[in-house]
Formats: structure tokens, sequence, C-alpha cells
């Protein structure tokens, strides 16, 4: 993944989405799906910099965080704003639906 995207475990995730707007990325480095869906991550996170934090979480290394958020399905993603829920979502879907929701986000 590029450098827009940081890195989070359970250690720094709570700090990493208290502020702002977060979109967080849940994966699993060994699924298919998961490494398919970073390059729409990454291109959202090129497009997003200026307004939207991204953040990566891998499930097999912070399963603690897939459960607090229920992540049945990878990848999954969250949008967080200044630390509450706006939108979770799972599985594969085009870019443009997190481009709405993340558009929705400055309004």
């Amino acid at each position: 993944m590029n450098e827009n995207i940081i890195y989070a475990d359970s250690y720094d995730f709570d700090e990493r989405i208290e502020s702002g707007n977060v979109l967080v990325f849940f994966y699993n480095h060994f699924d298919t799906r998961s490494r398919a869906f970073e390059g729409i991550i990454e291109e959202l996170a090129d497009k997003y910099i200026d307004t939207v934090s991204f953040v990566a979480v891998d499930t097999e290394q912070s399963p603690e965080l897939a459960m607090r958020y229920e992540i049945d399905v990878l990848p999954g993603v969250v949008i967080f704003s200044k630390g509450e829920i706006i939108e979770q979502v799972e599985g594969s879907n085009s870019p443009e639906i997190y481009a709405d929701i993340l558009d929705s986000l400055g309004e």
C-alpha cells in the first residue's frame, strides 16, 4: 500500500480514529479479495489526501478490532468522523460508493 495509508493495530487504533474523517480498511494479507481491493483504497487515499485519513488494519494481527466492529467479510471498510462511525461496508464494492460517502463528509 502507498504512503498515504497508515497501518494501525489495537495499540494505536483509537488514537488514529478520534479526530477528523478516517476511512479504516480491514484486510488480511492472505485474502485475495483484500489484496485486489488495495488498489481502490490506494486511489481513494490519493484523491482524498487533504480531507480524509486512511488507516489499514490487518485482521490477522488485530483480530480484536475486527471483532469489535463485527467485520465478518473481507475486505471491510468503516468510515469515522471524529471517532463516530458514519458508515460500514463489507466486501468489495465500486470506488464510487466510497467516494459518495467521503464526499458527503464535507457537507
